[in-house]
C-alpha cells in the first residue's frame, strides 16, 4: 500500500503521528556513568564483526548475571 512504509512494528496511523510528536532533543552521552559506550563506540571503529562480537559477550553476560554467577 506504502511502498516508502517498511515498519512493520507500527500501523501507517502510528507511523505518521509519530510526526506530531514535535522536536526530539539528544543530549551528548555521559560516558561516566555510562563507561561502556566508549567500549561500544571502540568495537565501531574496530569494524568488521567487532558490533557483532561485543553484542555476542553482552548476551552472554546477561545470562550469566541472570543466572546469579
Amino acid at each position: 500500500m506504502f511502498p516508502w512504509f517498511s515498519c512493520t512494528c507500527l500501523t501507517v496511523v502510528e507511523y505518521l503521528l509519530m510526526f506530531r510528536m514535535g522536536d526530539l532533543t539528544f543530549k551528548v552521552p555521559d560516558r561516566a556513568k555510562y563507561p561502556s559506550m566508549n567500549l561500544s563506540y571502540a568495537a565501531g571503529r574496530a569494524g568488521g564483526t567487532m558490533t557483532g562480537v561485543l553484542s555476542a559477550a553482552n548476551e552472554r553476560a546477561v545470562e550469566l548475571f541472570l543466572d546469579h554467577k
